[in-house]
This record gives structure tokens, C-alpha cells and sequence, in this order.
């Protein structure tokens, strides 16, 4: 029996059924292999043995961002040699992001420098402050948004050489490419079947995609590294182990990757759980 599959039976033994833990909104947590809730921190013990956790969010879902910052706190207990990586951060706020946590920067001054995301003092400000007050590296790890507009409208060429993106962006449709359309609710979403214009903002996110895996791999293969690398992004970039994830594990293919989800309704269950991610947040209505 391998080490999951050890932690997970312990956290089982509990557990009668997912119902255990309380009435059916009660949120809890899916392991995928075993397709059983288990504990909060079978999970977590569970996790601290990856080189890099994805935590995939809604980013307008506030109990998921609780569960994010719940899980990197209890990560860090077993993993102090923690970094931090973000979606919500580009690679040209990454100065300005070092500046703040070193306490060179007053956090109104490190605002009024990066691009702040609306429900950012909700939502992200507790990662960041939790990073500063225990020394943790965040990453700043997408490509500035102009950037990834750039793409769209220019096309990927347009962007060949520049340091704030990826030197090599995957574009290549298959599975992904039918996830994202799924995602954006398909043809009605982006102007009634057009599809030049779904292809177009596909490159966007590739941008975004490629870019984010490199900058975790770059933090992965630093001199003197080695720690877990926990990323918080939209679920989109880290599903089904795609974007994000597939690029990542095209340039570190030895490393140990983990992904969480949620699910928002016991309702929405997948099918299949264990295709979507290794871990399921799931919440009630």
C-alpha cells in the first residue's frame, strides 16, 4: 500500500459515508481515487508529499478562498520550505510584490503599483500577509493582462522574445481547447459561432497557461530549491490537469504535482471525480 493510499484509509476509517460528516450542504472534502470524503487533514498530510499543490478556485466563490488560505496554513506546518505562486499576480508586479513583503514598501504604495484585483483585500490580501509575516517568496506568475490582450488581437508572433511571457506557448487544441469552449458556455458566449474569435482568445490563455508553468518551473529548478510550490489560480488553468498543469509537467515531468477543485453543489458532482482533480472541495448552495 502506497503512502495515499495509507493516509487515506486512516482518515476513512472515521468516516462511514460522506453523509458522516453532517447534512449534505456541508461542505467537505473528495478524495478522487478513493471517491470518499476524508478529513481536512488527511488531505493536507496528503498534499505536504507533492513538489507543487494547484488550487483551483471560482474566483467570486467566497468559501473556496477560505479553504485556500486554511490549506496553505496548514501546509506550512508540515512544508515551511513553502512558496507561494499566483494567478493574481504578473511577472511585472513581481518587484513591487518583493519590495512589500521585505517591508520596503508601505502596502498602500505596493497597491498603487500592481494591478490589484477587485475582491483582492477579500479574497487574496490574507495569502499575501500571511507570506510576509512567516518570510514566504509569492510569485508573481501570469503574463501582464496587455500581454495576453496582445495575443488576441495581434496573434502569439507579436509577443515573440518578450521576458513578461513564456519563451515557448503551446497552442495546440485538443482537449483543452474543448474544455475552454465548454467553459465559456460555448458558441453563444463569444459572438454566435465565431470561431476565429474563440481560437484568438484560446492563444490568450495559452499565454497565461505556459506563462504561469514557467514561472513555477523556474521556481522549482532554482539553485538551492527544492520546496512545495502552492498555486493558487481559477480552476479553468488547472482542471482535468490541463493548462497550467499539462504545461508544467511538460517542462518538470519529475516532479510531483497535485490538483484541487471544488465543486459548488453535492449536485454538480462529476461523474467521474477523480478526471477533474485528486482532491474535491465540495460545497453546499
Amino acid at each position: 500500500m502506497n503512502r495515499r493510499n495509507l493516509l487515506v484509509l486512516l482518515g476513512c476509517l472515521a468516516m462511514v459515508s460522506c453523509r458522516s460528516l453532517g447534512r449534505s450542504h456541508d461542505p467537505y472534502v473528495l478524495d478522487t481515487v478513493q471517491n470518499q470524503a476524508i478529513p481536512f487533514e488527511t488531505m493536507v498530510a496528503d498534499l505536504a508529499h507533492y513538489d507543487v499543490v494547484f488550487l483551483g478556485e471560482n474566483h467570486d466563490h467566497t468559501q473556496t478562498h477560505a479553504w485556500q488560505m486554511r490549506t496553505t496554513e496548514e501546509l506550512f506546518a508540515l512544508r515551511p520550505d513553502m512558496v507561494i505562486s499566483m494567478e493574481m499576480f504578473e511577472r511585472d508586479d513581481q518587484a513591487s510584490l518583493d519590495a512589500y513583503l521585505a517591508g520596503e514598501l508601505t502596502e498602500e504604495a505596493f497597491l498603487e503599483q500592481v494591478r490589484e484585483w477587485p475582491n483582492y483585500r477579500e479574497d487574496y490580501r490574507p495569502a499575501v500577509e500571511f507570506a510576509k509575516q512567516h518570510g514566504l517568496r509569492v510569485v508573481a506568475a501570469n503574463c501582464p493582462r496587455s500581454l495576453a490582450s496582445q495575443a488576441y488581437k495581434e496573434g502569439l508572433e507579436s509577443l515573440q522574445g518578450n521576458p513578461m511571457v513564456a519563451a515557448q506557448v503551446d497552442t495546440n487544441q485538443g482537449r483543452y481547447y474543448a474544455e475552454f469552449q465548454r467553459m465559456l458556455g460555448g458558441d453563444e458566449s463569444h459572438g454566435g459561432g465565431d470561431e476565429s474569435m474563440l481560437q484568438r482568445m484560446y492563444v490568450a490563455q495559452c499565454v497565461k497557461d505556459d506563462t504561469m508553468a514557467e514561472s513555477i518551473a523556474r521556481q522549482l529548478n532554482a539553485p538551492g530549491a527544492g520546496p512545495l510550490v502552492v498555486h493558487w489560480c481559477g480552476r479553468g488553468h488547472s482542471d482535468h490537469r490541463l493548462g497550467t498543469v499539462e504545461r508544467l509537467v511538460q517542462r518538470v515531468p519529475e516532479h510531483a504535482i497535485a490538483v484541487v477543485s471544488i465543486v459548488t453543489s453535492p449536485e454538480d458532482m462529476p461523474e467521474n471525480p477523480i478526471d477533474l482533480a485528486d482532491y474535491l472541495w465540495v460545497f453546499g448552495e
